[in-house]
């Protein structure tokens, strides 16, 4: 099948789309069952943020050989994770409501990826410290933390404003929505763990 500008232009339409009906309580989403789910020419555009997510905040050379293994890997890890509700839960509702936590990690992922980019990835860009470490610094004294707890508190802090800015999403777009209710607690949790482990396996570390 031939490369279509269209088909990509429809792809990072889709993948807008799904951006914006994405929410805290992923079970509360509605939307058509094509929207719950990316096409190949969709995750390029997910690839792309990552890469630039990577070679930006990183702020070392990485073959392109490793991003496309972390990729796969880190892409691996978050449909897994959203289709594993399909082992506890034998409803009719099962597939769908995998679709949605899917999703939900999917769009949380890129969001800290699009976050880090813009806290991290211009301060290195401009031979800067990165505003993270500014602030880990202010808070711990400077090379007391080893290098896997300073990452680690790095990308909890980037998990933490990425679900932030879905908190407020969720919230301009549902005025009934609770942040404090067992669904959003539950959601933030579950993709604060999941995005701070993405984030410090795939981004600040030399794993890959």
């Amino acid at each position: 099948m031939a490369f279509s500008l269209a088909d990509l232009t429809g792809s990072v339409n889709r993948f807008l789309e799904a951006w914006r009906i994405v929410r805290i309580c992923p079970e509360k989403i509605t939307a058509p069952q094509e929207q719950l789910s990316f096409n190949v020419l969709t995750l390029t555009v997910v690839l792309g943020i990552f890469i630039v997510a990577r070679y930006s905040v990183a702020g070392v050379e990485r073959s392109v050989a490793s991003d496309l293994f972390a990729s796969v890997i880190s892409a691996v890890v978050i449909f897994v994770t959203g289709f594993s509700i399909l082992i506890v839960d034998s409803s009719p509702e099962a597939m769908e409501r995998a679709r949605k936590w899917g999703m939900f990690f999917v769009l949380t992922w890129i969001t800290s990826l699009v976050v880090a980019i813009l806290v991290d990835g211009i301060a290195v860009w401009n031979h800067a410290d990165a505003p993270t470490t500014l602030a880990i610094n202010s808070v711990f004294i400077p090379g007391s933390l080893s290098p896997l707890v300073k990452n680690s508190l790095r990308a909890l802090i980037i998990g933490v404003v990425a679900l932030t800015v879905l908190l407020i999403k969720t919230r301009v777009n549902d005025p009934q929505f609770r942040i404090l209710s067992q669904c959003s607690v539950m959601t933030i949790f579950f993709g604060l763990v999941m995005n701070t482990a993405l984030l410090l396996a795939f981004l600040y570390s030399n794993i890959i």
